[in-house]
């Protein structure tokens, strides 16, 4: 399996038996999403707190993640792991910024000649 972290921003409960809690979501990335939320953790979400997004793709044939809400995240384990996410962003962050500024250093000179 592969979970996107996220923070519950809403929930939108199900109106009637064959409707389904869907909830609004900023990831650890910064995306937003508005996605199901599982059955099995409905009763329980709530705005604020932190849920695992069920992102594996979902069929070998069609790889876009499920995208449902399918745990909360206890309490005492929030802090670690949105920790870790975000460090692991800022680094992304920074080896992008890193890999840019050494492409512009190694672009050969831009010429004027001609211009005019």
């Amino acid at each position: 399996m592969v979970y996107h972290p996220g923070r519950v921003l809403n929930v939108f409960p199900a109106k009637g038996k064959d409707d389904e809690t869907a909830a609004t979501i900023r990831f650890w990335d910064n995306n937003l999403h508005t996605v199901n939320v599982s059955r099995d953790i409905s009763s329980k979400i709530k705005q604020g707190i932190v849920v695992l997004v069920d992102y594996y793709p979902v069929s070998e044939r069609l790889n876009r993640p499920k995208m449902v809400a399918v745990k909360i995240v206890d309490k005492k384990d929030e802090k670690d792991l949105w920790s870790h996410y975000t460090e692991f962003l800022k680094m992304k962050k920074k080896a992008l910024l890193a890999k840019k500024r050494e492409e512009t250093l190694q672009a050969p000179p831009r010429s004027n000649i001609g211009i005019g």
